[in-house]
């Protein structure tokens, strides 16, 4: 039975109006707003006018439905429950709408949540979709503050929608935001912080390897949480390794996974190796904490025409020269935190982000530098 559970109940109901009515100009607010009762329930009234969207906004919302199974067993759409708002985020596999629970909003407090949606159906590019599957269960199976809670999952004849907590608006924010919210302005993110943000962080990658035998394979600011109480979260799961188990496409052993900023260069020629990742996006995090910016710019293009033609060949070491922090040289970062700490903190990191055979070679002697670094035990006052 084909059905599908999103509609744009606004935007079809005022295309229908105009066309009826097309000399007494747009649809009225409240033509608009009865639209969305109707798909809500009257029931939901008074918490929909309680919104207070703005016309256009209303509008343009799409209303998610739950799903019920009729007499024959078959599952139908039933009353709407989540009414999509706008876009949020857009990946390359899917994008996210901020939305509301209707259900368990009110006029007095509205429940926000977050609507991941593919960009393709099941039967136009199956990767993708087994991708989704495999994010939606992975983020089911881990523990509560671990990644974002997955309140729900739907699925109608093209499409699975997954309904996950909203961050914004004082319940955190994406390391990409809070660094950019930290640092701008010539403000600057304390020490402790960066620390209790790479330690939660550590402490989540390794529990994925070590407990579940898995690996993310995308981290990056835009992929981690920071709560409001400064610690980290994963999201995105779309590209994790067999975080589900047997049953799933996996990904093509022989494709790259990741964003080029953040995976040690080596990758491109000879593979991923989880720990050494793991160990080498830590210290770029840190390192992009400390200074608001990435450490790596890398231009697409270059890199993949490089790593294709000269895999395992004689100009990787010409194509990947060592590059050094400069901290103690970032007149930002000496302002923030002082010289002698700056000098302190580029040991460590100049060092985890050196070639393959001078960095860390395991996860406690890193740490144990970071921590050292990181904390105020052992060096001058932060300036102010």
């Amino acid at each position: 039975m084909e059905y599908s559970l999103i509609k744009q109940p606004g935007l079809e109901r005022a295309n229908e109006l105009l066309e009826l009515h097309e000399k007494q100009g747009r649809v009225t607010y409240e033509a608009l707003l009865n639209v969305f009762v109707d798909c809500f329930g009257e029931e939901h009234r008074e918490t929909l006018e309680g919104l207070n969207l703005f016309y256009e906004e209303l509008r343009g919302s799409m209303v998610l439905y739950d799903q019920v199974f009729d007499s024959k067993g078959e599952l139908v759409p039933d009353k709407a429950r989540y009414l999509l708002l706008y876009p949020w985020g857009y990946g390359g596999m899917a994008d996210v709408y901020k939305a509301i629970d209707i259900r368990l909003s009110s006029a007095e407090e509205t429940h926000w949540v977050a609507v991941k949606i593919p960009k393709s159906n099941k039967n136009e590019e199956p990767p993708l979709w087994n991708r989704f599957q495999r994010e939606a269960k992975a983020m089911a199976k881990l523990p509560k503050g671990f990644t974002l809670f997955v309140y729900d999952m739907k699925e109608d004849s093209d499409h699975q929608y997954l309904i996950m907590d909203w961050i914004g608006g004082g319940n955190g924010s994406f390391l990409y935001d809070y660094i950019l919210d930290n640092t701008s302005r010539g403000n600057f993110i304390e020490l402790e912080n960066v620390w209790k943000i790479a330690k939660s962080l550590y402490e989540k990658t390794k529990y994925l390897h070590d407990e579940l035998q898995e690996n993310h394979r995308d981290l990056a600011p835009q992929n981690i949480v920071i709560t409001k109480e400064g610690e980290a979260q994963l999201a995105d799961f779309g590209v994790a390794k067999n975080v589900v188990g047997a049953g799933l496409d996996e990904p093509s052993k022989n494709a790259f996974y990741g964003r080029l900023d953040y995976v040690p260069v080596e990758e491109f020629f000879s593979g991923f190796d989880s720990e050494e990742r793991n160990r080498y996006v830590l210290t770029l995090l840190v390192y992009e904490m400390l200074t608001g910016k990435p450490f790596h710019k890398r231009n697409i293009e270059e890199w993949v025409s490089v790593a294709g033609v000269l895999k395992g060949g004689p100009m990787e070491e010409s194509f990947a020269p060592a590059r050094k922090t400069m901290l103690s040289q970032d007149q930002r970062v000496v302002n923030s935190y002082g010289l002698k700490r700056a000098k302190e903190i580029e040991v460590v990191l100049d060092k985890a982000l050196s070639k393959k055979e001078g960095r860390y070679q395991n996860d406690s002697e890193l740490l144990a530098d970071l921590e050292a670094c990181l904390t105020q035990s052992n060096s001058e006052p932060l300036k102010p």
